[in-house]
């Protein structure tokens, strides 16, 4: 079953009553999870590089205090609460969620993966920018914890061309990784139908009441409810098109009406226990009856236990294989 998160972030420019808004939407719409990102902004960005980031980031953050307050709301509506941490102390400091995000921009720090895990048992990481230097130190992370960790393939362009989402990664990843899932940039609610089929079982893409607000960038390349509501019904519906693994679970064999477009071998003329039953004595016709002895080629005989009339089916019960 795919797990659907609608990532907030921090689309709500720092006003929680839009936040908690968002989370009702979220649910409205079909998603499992809201995700939010807790920032300290002087603790993200160097001050004296990027005094006006820090300053911009200071008015569209929440507190982190905000944040049990929104975890207790989205309870009381019923979906799952996660949040995005960009520093430890924030990690160590809030209380815990229902699970924790990495972000690409961290998915080789390995201080902070490693506060992370931790505390939390339930972990998603992102993997834009990952190299396959960094995969290699991401695998030896995964395996040295024992937290339930799902790898999200992410192209962190915002927002991302569909002839950049580079889909194949997925099966990249599958091969090192249990559980993988795709956190999308891209304007297209179907390319993530496509990640279904490769292999994803976890669906993240940027959530917002409003496309044209004009506070942070984030709001354009969001999906409003309506649009999040098309792209987790369409999850949902095609989910189950992936249907079973196992050849012998074809759905075909549920109701057994495969029988109608299936052979048997037919007697073309009576035999009587005893006979002999060569490959010329039978006809290979529809329909397919249960039980039926179908190992017949040329060359083939077989010996009647019982009698058989002509145009029977040739079932197992009634012969003796030589």
């Amino acid at each position: 079953m795919s797990y659907i998160i609608a990532e907030i972030g921090n689309n709500h420019e720092g006003d929680i009553s839009w936040a908690m808004k968002a989370i009702t939407e979220a649910k409205l719409c079909g998603a499992d999870a809201v995700k939010f990102q807790a920032i300290d902004p002087s603790s993200l960005v160097n001050t004296n590089a990027r005094g006006e980031r820090v300053k911009s980031l200071e008015k569209l953050c929440l507190p982190l205090a905000s944040f049990e307050r929104l975890f207790d709301f989205a309870k009381d509506e019923g979906i799952d609460f996660g949040v995005s941490f960009f520093d430890e102390n924030s990690c160590k400091i809030l209380p815990k969620f229902d699970f924790a995000k990495v972000a690409s921009s961290d998915c080789d720090n390995l201080p902070l993966l490693d506060a992370v895990s931790q505390k939390y048992d339930r972990i998603l990481v992102s993997t834009g920018t990952l190299s396959s230097k960094g995969l290699n130190s991401l695998k030896r992370f995964v395996n040295s914890v024992s937290a339930n960790i799902t790898i999200l393939h992410c192209i962190s362009k915002y927002p991302t061309l569909i002839s950049d989402a580079s889909l194949n990664l997925i099966d990249t990843l599958k091969k090192d990784f249990d559980s993988v899932g795709y956190s999308d940039h891209t304007d297209s609610l179907e390319i993530n139908l496509m990640a279904l089929a490769l292999g994803a079982d976890v669906f993240e893409k940027h959530f917002t009441l409003d496309k044209t607000m004009i506070g942070i960038k984030d709001h354009a390349l969001s999906s409003d409810p309506e649009e999040f509501k098309i792209y987790c019904d369409s999850i949902r519906r095609f989910e189950n098109a992936l249907g079973v693994s196992r050849l012998d679970d074809r759905p075909e064999f549920k109701d057994l009406s495969y029988f109608e477009i299936k052979q048997s071998f037919y007697m073309k003329k009576a035999a009587v226990a005893g006979d002999t039953i060569e490959y010329e004595d039978v006809a290979y016709q529809r329909p397919r009856v249960a039980n039926s002895f179908l190992s017949f080629g040329p060359g083939s005989k077989v010996k009647a236990r019982n009698d058989i009339d002509a145009n029977q089916p040739l079932i197992i019960d009634d012969i003796i294989i030589e």
